[in-house]
């Protein structure tokens, strides 16, 4: 499969960077904006500018959208799947407008995955296809192996 992601504030803070090595067969992997050279071979990533990313078919691509602000850009490139990645309002955003946007974000989408316990069980009264990314339990669900590293799964 091919992903694209479009995170909120740039790969930098993209959250979900270990969770990569889970996507099944990835045979790209791109980031729109910039990615530093390490992160590019460390997660297996590529950087690709707006501009490019226009230029591809993403009918053939699962979006990975972790702020809703992408919907509008996004909706119309009729993407094959899209994983919406739900989070609080940043504070230096409009409360209201991030929400009613994610909202719609996850109405879109065909999987919803958030770390926050609040928006879980709100979206989970909304639909089906939603996962809590994590959670303050201890507890594991097991391991996945992945090469060097170990992965657990909360």
């Amino acid at each position: 499969m091919k992903y694209m992601i479009f995170c909120h504030s740039g790969w930098g803070d993209f959250p979900y960077k270990r969770m990569l090595k889970l996507l099944p067969d990835s045979e790209e992997i791109h980031v729109v904006g910039e990615v530093m050279e390490q992160d590019e071979m460390d997660y297996g990533v590529s950087s690709i500018s707006l501009t490019n990313m226009l230029s591809l078919d993403l009918t053939e691509y699962t979006v990975i959208v972790c702020s809703p602000y992408w919907l509008q850009t996004v909706i119309p490139l009729q993407p094959l799947y899209m994983v919406a990645l739900l989070e609080r309002c940043p504070n230096d955003q409009d409360a209201e407008m991030w929400n009613k946007y994610s909202e719609l974000l996850a109405a879109k989408a065909d999987i919803v995955g958030t770390a926050s316990e609040r928006i879980y069980l709100e979206e989970c009264l909304r639909r089906e296809g939603v996962f809590l990314l994590s959670g303050e339990s201890p507890l594991t669900y097991g391991t996945v192996s992945h090469l060097q590293d170990t992965l657990f799964l909360n």
